[in-house]
């Protein structure tokens, strides 16, 4: 069986929109991005970090308490929203490459290359450095964000939903409380 070392054109290139994939592509990145940035703030977020937020009566601040008190949901739905754009931008990124009519080896090599690349600077670096430098600021005060933040919170849905939107967490018992609840009776003192 001999195989051919260029691959035919499965299209012409007026069959393929390449601008409207190039946008969907950046579209892509750009979600990949902010997912990345909002996975990084909400690994380096406390709870406590959260009731100070809360306390500030900051933007957001009691869904945020929702979703970092489920953290590995949230974790893992951000991961999945991100995963499913960065599968999105490396389709539509090659597609748009396989369109120049190169041998494929070169669409191959040139896609991996460039689109590797891409996803480290803008997947990887830039949003790791923006979510965790300053977690309680970052990705909240996005346009959208509280939009986003509610999106994400009913993708998580506990069994009760009310309790990520609960009105205010318990008050902050300060370093030097027990946690008496946690010990047998017989224990306590």
């Amino acid at each position: 069986m001999i195989l051919p070392l260029q691959a035919s054109p499965a299209s012409s290139i007026m069959d393929v929109p390449s601008v409207a994939l190039l946008v969907l592509a950046v579209i892509a990145l750009v979600f990949a991005s902010v997912a990345q940035s909002v996975e990084q703030a909400v690994q380096r977020l406390t709870l406590a970090g959260v009731e100070d937020l809360i306390e500030e009566e900051r933007r957001n601040a009691r869904v945020l308490y929702g979703l970092v008190d489920h953290r590995q949901r949230t974790l893992l739905s951000l991961r999945a929203f991100r995963t499913f754009w960065q599968v999105v931008y490396a389709v539509m990124g090659t597609i748009i490459l396989v369109d120049t009519r190169l041998p494929w080896w070169a669409v191959a090599l040139i896609a991996v290359l460039v689109i590797a690349a891409l996803h480290l600077l803008f997947v990887s670096f830039l949003p790791a450095q923006w979510g965790a430098r300053n977690p309680r600021v970052s990705p909240w005060r996005a346009p959208g964000s509280r939009t986003a933040l509610r999106v994400l919170a009913t993708w998580l849905t506990p069994p009760d939903p009310r309790a990520l939107f609960a009105p205010r967490p318990r008050a902050h018992r300060g370093p030097g409380a027990r946690r008496t609840h946690l010990r047998p009776a017989r224990d306590r003192r």
